[in-house]
C-alpha cells in the first residue's frame, strides 16, 4: 500500500514537496484542503457527518462539511469531489460545485478551499465509509449554525470560513 501523501504548501500557498499525512499533522505543516457544504434547498437542511471514533483528528464529533487534505497536485475541486465520495458516496461533478471562499487558517495551518452544492438525495441510499464517518444526517440550517457558534457539545466548527459559507448558503436558499 502506498503512503498517503499530502499537498504541502508554504505560508503563501505555494506548493512544496508532498509529505506523509502523519508527519504533516504531527509537525503542523501548511497544507491545502477542500471542504464542501451539501444543502437541500427544498428542506433548507445541511447534510452533516459524525466523524468516526478512529479518525486521527476531531474524532467522534459532528461537522457540517465534507472534505479533507488535498493529494499532491490535486486541484481544490478534485479534492472536494474525491473526499465527498469517500466520506459519503455522493458523486458530484465539477459543474455542480459552487466555489465560495479560500481561507488561510492559522489555527489549522491550512488553506481551505470552501464550496457548496445542492443535493436532494436520500441518505438511506448512501454507502459511506464507516472508518471515516460513523453517521450522516440532515440538520436544519439554523440548528447547525447555532450548534457551531455556541460550541455545542459533540459539534466541531472549523472556523469563520465554514460559518460564512453556511450563512451565505442560508441567504441563497431563503424564500
Amino acid at each position: 500500500m502506498s503512503e498517503n501523501l499530502v499537498f504541502v504548501v508554504d505560508e503563501q500557498d505555494n506548493p512544496l514537496t508532498p509529505l506523509p499525512r502523519p508527519q504533516v499533522i504531527k509537525e503542523g505543516l501548511w497544507r491545502r484542503t477542500g471542504g464542501i457544504l451539501i444543502v437541500n434547498p427544498r428542506t433548507k437542511q445541511i447534510l452533516c457527518q459524525k466523524r468516526s471514533d478512529t479518525k486521527d483528528e476531531r474524532l467522534g464529533v459532528w461537522i457540517s462539511m465534507f472534505g479533507g487534505k488535498s493529494d499532491p497536485g490535486e486541484t481544490p475541486k478534485q479534492t472536494v469531489i474525491r473526499e465527498l465520495e469517500e466520506e459519503s458516496s455522493i458523486r458530484l461533478n465539477a459543474r455542480q460545485l459552487n466555489f465560495f471562499v479560500k481561507v488561510k487558517s492559522e489555527k489549522h495551518h491550512q488553506f481551505e478551499y470552501l464550496f457548496w452544492a445542492k443535493w436532494e438525495g436520500d441518505i438511506a441510499t448512501l454507502a459511506y465509509d464507516k472508518e471515516e464517518v460513523s453517521e450522516i444526517g440532515w440538520y436544519d440550517i439554523d440548528s447547525v449554525l447555532l450548534n457551531l457558534t455556541e460550541n455545542a457539545k459533540g459539534w466541531y466548527c472549523y472556523g469563520e470560513g465554514e460559518l460564512a459559507t453556511i450563512r451565505y448558503v442560508q441567504s441563497k436558499i431563503k424564500t
